[in-house]
């Protein structure tokens, strides 16, 4: 009873913060944990988006670890100065959860190396998948391994991501990967008190309008993260740096940034990297790399043959022979998906070059006998991932489709076009209330002059 007393609790008390747990009045935070679950994960048109390149980043503090956006990192510093100030001048008081000032517990995590790590511990599940109903007896080469991995897609995908895409989008994916989420000491999540304790707190007033004076959101989830606002003018005008000449000051982006107020503007396009465009090379070489692991660890694997145990009246199995497995390289592993013929072999068919014109079409009809069940596997475990309800029919038209793109234009069109079928799918069954664009997709209604002067903040002369 004790245990069913304490459920309720969590449940009601959860709910209580949910709804009065964050001041109603005065400037509002981003609901990361239930509106914007993906901000800063996808990009404006919710392709699932990752940094391209760690020299977009800076320090947060000097001599620190902690690294976010550069104009993020610029952002929080002066924030961090104006903070410091207040209580330098007791115009804010030294106690509470700010007594110390704002102390960064943790920026920037790098994608890769979680991705990674996950990858490892993806292995895992699915060595057990091959273990449990004794698939891993009926496992005799590359072929059947590839056969149990789609039963794998088909049966787990919805709750363990396998591309990377699905990976973003998933509670594993922590917010910070974005770069553009600072996490400060004296937090912690699923602690209904220790969040009443900041937003209860004195100076938890000051800290909120401060903050959007420097384009940054507070989580209303958790009071100590805070969030850029990549739509704000106080962000986008730290993308530009001034220069003089002869006389005249001008600013100049620095990345190759537009200034668009009101809308996240080409951020994603110059920062990120969209995740789609990876994902079929990348499951393929999953798939490769898991193999090659389970031959390394179980290179043998003992056929049995059924028999028929006549005096006893009942079935049983003798051992025939011992099977040894072998590792295979990706010029193989395409000769089992139905591709008999090199990469080396298609560019030179594609070109005219093979001997007779009936080599060059068996090349290239092996090649998109190959492409299809690429796409094909690659689309049934985006369809498991998104939990989506797609027919068999439409299925075999969006990979013929795909097909035809890389044919005729290139790989990265074909994964654009998958992407845009999924997308489309799940727009017609959820709400799309993670929005990148956070002003523009909550604010739809105002036109970019009535959000400029949304902010305490007057907008500065641009």
């Amino acid at each position: 009873m004790a245990i069913l007393d304490s459920i309720y609790t969590t449940f009601y008390d959860g709910k209580f913060d949910k709804e009065h747990g964050y001041p109603k009045f005065g400037v509002q935070p981003l609901d990361y944990h239930y509106e914007k679950i993906y901000y800063g994960k996808v990009d404006r048109r919710q392709n699932a988006a990752y940094l391209s390149d760690a020299n977009f980043t800076s320090q947060l503090e000097p001599g620190e670890p902690h690294v976010a956006l550069d104009f993020v990192a610029e952002a929080f510093r002066e924030f961090s100065d104006h903070f410091q100030k207040a209580l330098a001048t007791n115009r804010i008081a030294r106690e509470g959860v700010f007594k110390n000032g704002l102390i960064v517990k943790k920026a920037l995590i790098d994608l890769n190396q979680l991705h990674e790590i996950y990858r490892q511990n993806l292995y895992k599940i699915f060595e057990t998948f091959l273990f449990s109903s004794k698939r891993n007896k009926k496992l005799k080469d590359f072929n059947d391994f590839v056969h149990f991995f789609r039963e794998f897609i088909d049966t787990y995908a919805s709750t363990t991501p396998i591309t990377k895409t699905a990976f973003i989008k998933s509670k594993l994916a922590p917010r910070n990967i974005s770069g553009l989420v600072i996490e400060l000491e004296g937090g912690q999540f699923g602690d209904n008190k220790v969040k009443r304790r900041w937003v209860e707190d004195v100076n938890f007033d000051f800290y909120r309008n401060a903050a959007i004076k420097f384009g940054l959101y507070v989580d209303k989830s958790a009071p100590w993260c805070l969030i850029a606002d990549v739509a704000s003018y106080e962000i986008q005008n730290r993308w530009f740096e001034s220069q003089s000449a002869e006389g005249d000051t001008t600013k100049v982006s620095k990345r190759g940034l537009i200034f668009d107020p009101g809308d996240a503007s080409n951020l994603f396009e110059v920062y990120y990297n969209k995740s789609h465009r990876q994902d079929l090379d990348e499951l393929a070489m999953t798939i490769i790399t898991f193999y090659n692991t389970f031959v390394s660890i179980h290179p043998v694997v003992k056929i049995y043959k059924p028999v028929i145990l006549e005096k006893m009246n009942k079935c049983g199995s003798t051992m025939i022979k011992i099977h040894e497995r072998s590792g295979i390289d990706f010029e193989t592993a395409s000769g089992t998906f139905g591709a008999k013929y090199t990469a080396a072999d298609y560019t030179l068919a594609r070109a005219g070059k093979t001997l007779t014109r009936g080599t060059t079409a068996k090349i290239l009809g092996s090649f998109r006998q190959f492409n299809s069940f690429s796409y094909s596997m690659y689309l049934l475990c985006r369809i498991r991932e998104e939990e989506l309800e797609v027919s068999e029919v439409k299925q075999k038209q969006i990979i013929k489709k795909a097909s035809f793109l890389e044919k005729h234009l290139d790989k990265t069109k074909a994964l654009g076009y998958i992407n845009g079928e999924i997308k489309k799918q799940i727009s017609l069954k959820v709400n799309p209330s993670y929005c990148q664009n956070f002003e523009v997709c909550d604010e739809s209604v105002k036109t970019k002059e009535e959000l400029k002067h949304r902010k305490y903040v007057k907008s500065p002369l641009f």
